[in-house]
């Protein structure tokens, strides 16, 4: 237990391990050098403790759920599915500090009440009852703190007519909100472990099967999507989806229709008392005849009952499954399925629901996807007066599409999906068999077709860990927020107090070591190159241009060139740079960025400043100098362009603050003569004439009337996809301008834009909710605002950020568009253009940390577990184990950098949290 508690990032910010008396639990918490105490949980003085919770906005009951029972059930889950241990000793305490406030860790007081879960396969049984027992031990706790709350008169939040007998499941709602959060993406073989016990019907786990086949099906969407781009003329990828039993959970529909069907009949004088009562039955059936069938044989009603005509008791309930038709709207989507679609249409396909279903059915149909979010969709059903079986028409609706692309095909029937193969041989084939029901093959069997078979439509979060090892907390290479599961992120409310703080001296000493490799790095690199250019410098006479070719190998280089190098060809590098060498000047440099952190809904970064990305991205640029003035003695100039006010409407005074601290850094880098930093219109107004700012505030206004006057009469609040591709359709801004041969920035279109800002604008909480965490609730499914199971504040919040979206999106296509149209690439005449996006013809892609996908202000420092420094978003860097690393230069609330929870240590009392020196030592720009 003392080594995971270590190396776990859950176990090492929720749970200790018990010491001898004066001794405080173990590991030593890092907030509390002066030591803390283990306390029994019926001993907690609760209303003193909350009295000193650190957010006071939090309610008492919110602050006690996340420093008490949310740390009581992660303990439980990370021991059980990570490790195979169970804690079944109901001794545990909680940790409070000398001033009795509550750390957020629970105290195992005896490490002999752990169980370990036997690996043979014959104690099965045993395995059961010890996680039967340690669940018990769980609710008993977790009902104590309940019935203790409520005698402290904390104003805790109750379900109508509920009590506080958790192992009854009628606890408060929070708790069993706690539970469905906290007990998702088990390993299966845990969620088949806790079946029966009390938390059984919380119980969820993906098959790593199932993930695998759904991530196959988006990587086929990503390549025809790639194909087009290379070929418009090609159609998109379509993935077919049925309905009843794939897409839609009729639930409902099928207990009624079972009811319908039990009552009196020859062979059951007194009815199918099974069939009356279905809940209770171990599984039930769907309506394909090979599925009932399978339904008799796993409850054993054809045996019990073999007088009974079943196969009419099959059409009774066929026909009571969707008659009324009224019944249909009952249905639910399957798990995952608007996600799934999201990433599909996202990726650039589309999906299709192939449906048997009758077009009487039609509104019945919609209003079920509707309330799901998925407003656009289309669905093909079939002619109300048929007479074919569903595969013909399944066949025939796919003459309904023009010249589909079919990538893949979900359905639960293997007769379907053989005929569809048919016509689509290329296509994915999927059976899904959803859990709860029968399908149309015995489940010891393969399907027919040889389809893969999934239970739904759920991706798992994050990569699987080895069972009993602790995860290795890895970055996510994700450039977009909405390609990350949010949802299913964890949030650890506590993680800042275990972060560590760095001295001056630290801070310091961290980045000259940054600048020293830098410096080692640019010297290496002129050396390599002029061993790699030593035959092609041959063959050039002129000195001036042989500087250049070393000056355009140098730039093209993979730790500085972000994107093909044939973007930027010797010929261009020529045209930028011969003039100044031959002059004997610094070369000019242009580089458009460090606008501002994208904070405003803490998905990205959790504080305004930059951090030690900014940093890095800097000292990249000081290595880049190295080199080049190691070539061309006069060096670079590298004017950085600041946008933070130029495209969008940030509040002036983080913009202002932003670029206050990037001049810092420059100075504390030693590169103040060499890169100057500079707002985007001040520079123009300096260098193409005062007027310039009034004529573009007059052009842009024009240009953003001309978008709101197309787009009249749109509110993406109200259908956000159909919505955008209205916009598309009226879109004018793609008609503004021609590319010339000199022009070599891509043209905007309005949808482009909406899409990269979804995730930049401000997030409004409501008062005592966590910024975050409402963030993740508006932004995880956005564009469903039609959610019936949502509140109508979380609804109103979604619309806003959606209008918000467009009204930035409007604003920055007329910015770019003024800037064209007045020549503001006019500003710098002769120098080299450098982008932090992939560079288009012309421009030189500028990696300021090397294969690091996330430009620095678009999320947080991060120095992965080689010791490279990155960036990643804020949300998921906590949810993988990155503990905050704080340092003076931006104060106690926000991060310098994140790191992994493995390399911070608490040594002793006296200093706290502190990093691996092997590893601080170890921290360096990456390469490439």
């Amino acid at each position: 237990m003392s080594g995971l508690l270590s190396v776990d990032p859950v176990l090492r910010l929720y749970c200790a391990l018990d010491a001898t008396f004066p001794d405080s639990p173990s590991p030593c918490h890092p907030a509390y050098p002066g030591g803390t105490l283990a306390v029994a949980l019926d001993a907690v003085p609760w209303s003193h403790t909350v009295e000193h919770r650190p957010a006071l906005d939090q309610s008492a009951y919110s602050h006690v759920m996340d420093r008490v029972a949310l740390p009581l059930v992660r303990v439980f889950r990370t021991l059980l599915d990570r490790y195979g241990l169970v804690a079944v000793d109901g001794a545990l305490a909680v940790e409070l500090s000398s001033d009795l406030a509550l750390t957020g860790r629970v105290v195992l007081r005896d490490q002999a009440g752990v169980g370990r879960l036997s690996e043979a396969s014959d104690d099965e049984k045993a395995n059961q009852a010890l996680v039967a027992r340690g669940v018990r031990v769980l609710c008993e706790l977790l009902s104590g703190l309940v019935r203790q709350v409520e005698s402290a008169r904390l104003s805790l939040p109750r379900s109508p007519g509920s009590t506080a007998a958790l192992v009854e499941h009628v606890g408060p709602a929070e708790l069993n909100t706690l539970f469905e959060g906290e007990f998702r993406f088990l390993r299966p073989e845990t969620e088949k472990l806790l079946r029966g016990t009390d938390l059984g019907r919380h119980a969820h786990s993906v098959s790593t099967e199932q993930d695998a086949v759904l991530r196959q099906v988006l990587d086929r969407v990503t390549e025809r999507a790639v194909a087009r781009r290379r070929d418009p003329g090609l159609s998109p990828a379509t993935v077919l989806i049925d309905l009843d039993f794939c897409a839609m959970v009729p639930h409902e529909r099928v207990l009624a229709a079972a009811q319908q069907v039990a009552g009196v009949r020859a062979g059951a004088p007194n009815g199918i008392v099974e069939l009356a009562s279905p809940e209770s039955l171990p599984i039930l059936p769907c309506y394909a005849a090979a599925g009932w069938e399978h339904f008799l044989e796993l409850t054993g009603l054809r045996r019990r009952y073999p007088e009974v005509d079943w196969a009419e008791v099959h059409l009774d309930f066929y026909y009571a499954c969707f008659l009324p038709w009224e019944r249909l709207r009952s249905d639910s989507l399957t798990p995952g399925l608007v996600r799934f679609v999201r990433a599909v249409e996202r990726n650039g396909g589309a999906v299709v629901f192939n449906t048997a279903r009758r077009d009487r059915t039609r509104a019945h149909t919609r209003h079920v996807l509707d309330s799901g979010g998925l407003l656009t969709q289309r669905v093909l059903t079939t002619p109300d007066s048929h007479q074919r079986s569903a595969p013909e028409l399944k066949v025939e609706n796919l003459g309904k599409l023009t010249d589909p692309y079919v990538v893949a095909v979900f359905d639960d029937l293997t007769d379907n999906r053989e005929a569809l193969a048919v016509e689509a041989p290329d296509a994915i084939q999927i059976a899904v068999e959803l859990p709860g029901f029968t399908s149309d093959r015995a489940r010891a069997e393969r399907p027919r077709d040889g389809a893969a078979v999934v239970a739904g439509f759920e991706m798992l979060p994050r990569p699987v860990e080895p069972a009993g090892e602790p995860p290795v907390p890895a970055l996510s290479h994700v450039r977009i927020v909405d390609r990350l599961p949010l949802a299913d992120l964890s949030n650890h409310p506590i993680a800042a107090e275990h972060g560590v703080r760095l001295t001056e001296a630290d801070a310091l000493a961290l980045i000259e070591q940054l600048m020293s490799v830098a410096d080692r790095e640019a010297e290496a690199a002129v050396a390599h190159a002029e061993r790699n250019l030593h035959r092609q410098l041959r063959a050039v006479d002129d000195e001036a241009m042989r500087t250049v070719t070393r000056l355009h190998h140098m730039l093209t280089r993979r730790q500085f060139c972000r994107g093909p190098s044939s973007s930027y060809p010797l010929e261009i590098a020529v045209r930028d740079m011969l003039g100044s060498v031959s002059a004997g000047e610094p070369i000019t440099m242009v580089l458009p960025g460090l606008p501002i952190k994208q904070c405003r809904n803490r998905l990205k970064a959790v504080g305004p400043l930059p951090d030690l990305a900014e940093l890095g991205f800097l000292i990249r640029l000081r290595e880049l100098w190295q080199a080049m003035r190691r070539i061309h003695e006069p060096g670079i100039r590298v004017h950085i362009l600041t946008d933070g006010l130029h495209f969008q409407r940030n509040p002036p005074a983080l913009v202002h603050a932003y670029s206050q601290h990037i001049r810092r850094y420059v100075h504390m880098i030693g590169m103040a003569e060499v890169i100057d930093v500079s707002d985007m219109d001040e520079v123009a107004a300096r260098r193409l004439g005062p007027r310039i700012l009034e004529q573009r505030d007059s052009i842009e206004a024009g240009y953003r009337d001309r978008l709101w006057d197309a787009f009249a009469g749109l509110d993406i609040a109200t259908d956000p996809v159909g919505t955008v591709e209205l916009i598309v359709a009226r879109d004018p801004s793609r008609g503004w301008h021609r590319k010339s041969a000199d022009d070599t920035l891509s043209l905007l279109d309005v949808r482009s834009v909406i899409t990269s800002m979804l995730n930049m604008v401000a997030t409004e909480a409501p008062a005592g909710v966590d910024r975050q965490q409402w963030s993740v609730a508006v932004l995880s499914d956005i564009y469903n605002v039609t959610d019936q199971g949502a509140s109508s504040e979380l609804l109103a919040g979604r619309r806003d950020v959606l209008r918000q979206t467009l009204d930035a999106a409007v604003h920055y296509v007329a910015a770019a568009s003024a800037d064209r149209a007045l020549g503001y690439e006019r500003m710098f005449s002769s120098r080299v253009r450098l982008t932090v996006n992939t560079p288009p013809p012309g421009r030189c892609g500028f990696a300021g940390l090397g294969g690091s996908e996330l430009l620095p202000w678009q999320g947080t420092a991060a120095v992965d577990h080689h010791g490279m420094l990155a960036t990643d978003f804020a949300i998921s860097l906590t949810d993988r184990g990155f503990l905050p690393v704080f340092a003076p230069m931006l104060g106690a609330r926000q991060p310098w950098f994140m790191v992994p929870t493995p390399v911070v240590h608490v040594r002793d009392r006296a200093h706290g949290a502190q990093l691996d020196s092997s590893f601080a030592a170890g921290i360096r720009l990456r390469r490439r």
